[in-house]
């Protein structure tokens, strides 16, 4: 009887023993790894400034215009085969120079070109025809010789060399009566951040209607929701001019820097 309570306190005792050699193997193991911790932290706060990486400014890219002051406020043509000049410049513009008269003509073009997709009725139709008979039988009106704004020159046989914040690609079209400022400009619209570049797919009709547009995300650059909205908006307000030789949907491009203020 004795020797089975021996056996069974033996056991017991053999059991504890293993218990508490557990307990305090799992404990030192916690306490060095706690040590190896506390040591590796120490060590990286004792680290001397001239320790941590630097990046070179260089390898930084900002997707921004980097020299705003530089831009110029204009519009240029992608497809401008003209010379580049700093100081000697105009913006895009058809061979002929802007008269009343040629004006009045593609605005007749552009009246016959609606009316073939219209239901307009007879005294319209007769309408467009005096009309036409009209400005056939006036004299040529006097050429409009005052000065484009945004133009260093208006007979300059360049274009302008630099960045600007508007800029096409329409081939073979110029903006409305060789004015720039048809083709608008929303550069200045979007306030503090915005700085960066929105390309627009465009479509243009004959009479040189934007009639539908399109953000180009792979082309534009750190484009915000203002700047996007901005420059769909833009885009539609512009007009270029008539062509009767063009596709009713011409497909064409309009970029558009945003500088932030």
């Amino acid at each position: 009887m004795n020797s089975f309570s021996d056996r069974i306190l033996f056991a017991i005792t053999v059991a504890v023993a293993v218990y508490i050699g557990i307990f305090i193997f799992l404990q030192v193991e916690s306490i060095s790894k706690e040590s190896e911790l506390n040591a590796y932290n120490e060590e990286i706060s004792m680290a001397k400034p001239e320790e941590l990486l630097e990046i070179p400014s260089e390898n930084i890219d900002i997707q921004s215009i980097t020299n705003p002051q530089n831009i110029k406020n204009t519009v240029t043509d992608i497809n401008d085969r003209r010379k580049s000049s700093n100081d000697d410049w105009s913006s895009p513009h058809s061979k002929e120079s802007f008269d009343g008269e040629k004006a009045a003509l593609d605005a007749q073009r552009q009246f016959q070109e609606e009316a073939k997709t219209s239901q307009y009725n007879t005294e319209v139709r007769k309408l467009i025809e005096e009309r036409t008979k009209n400005l056939q039988s006036e004299k040529p009106a006097k050429k409009n010789t005052s000065q484009n704004p945004n133009s260093s020159s208006n007979s300059s046989n360049n274009k302008y060399d630099g960045q600007t914040l508007v800029s096409y690609d329409l081939s073979g079209r110029y903006p409305h009566q060789n004015n720039s400022w048809y083709v608008r400009n929303p550069g200045y619209t979007c306030g503090i951040g915005a700085n960066g570049t929105v390309v627009v797919k465009i479509k243009v009709n004959k009479n040189g209607n934007v009639i539908a547009t399109e953000f180009d995300p792979s082309s534009s650059k750190n484009a915000n929701e203002c700047m996007i909205e901005q420059g769909l908006k833009y885009a539609k307000m512009s007009r270029f001019d008539y062509s009767g030789s063009a596709s009713e949907s011409q497909s064409g491009k309009i970029y558009y820097s945003f500088v932030s203020q």
